[in-house]
């Protein structure tokens, strides 16, 4: 089994801004994936994946002309399920089957 965590945190400067609204976006985003292997038998072989990424930007579209009140918060993610199961005839040759769900 293995597991990866990353964080990511971006704040990007806007200029021309009135000095009584925001000047700035930022960008946060979290990534997890989770891999587990098992080896059934000695021809037989299952992965298992698992894939997290919620996302966050606030004040998406502030310009020197959009106020913060008129931006955007944006809020999305995406998740993935990824099972993979493969089957080994000889040291030559074997079957693959991957089964993914996406969202």
């Amino acid at each position: 089994m293995s597991q990866s965590v990353g964080f990511r945190f971006e704040r990007e400067r806007v200029f021309d801004t009135p000095d009584d609204r925001g000047d700035h976006t930022i960008t946060q985003q979290w990534q997890s994936l989770t891999q587990f292997d098992w080896a059934m038998n000695e021809k037989n072989d299952m992965r298992f994946m698992l894939l997290g990424t919620p996302d966050n930007q606030s004040g998406a579209g502030l310009s020197g002309l959009t106020p913060i009140e008129a931006t955007s918060e944006l809020d999305h993610s995406t998740l993935a399920l990824v099972v993979n199961q493969q089957h080994r005839f000889d040291e030559r040759s074997f079957f693959d089957t991957t089964l993914q769900f996406h969202r």
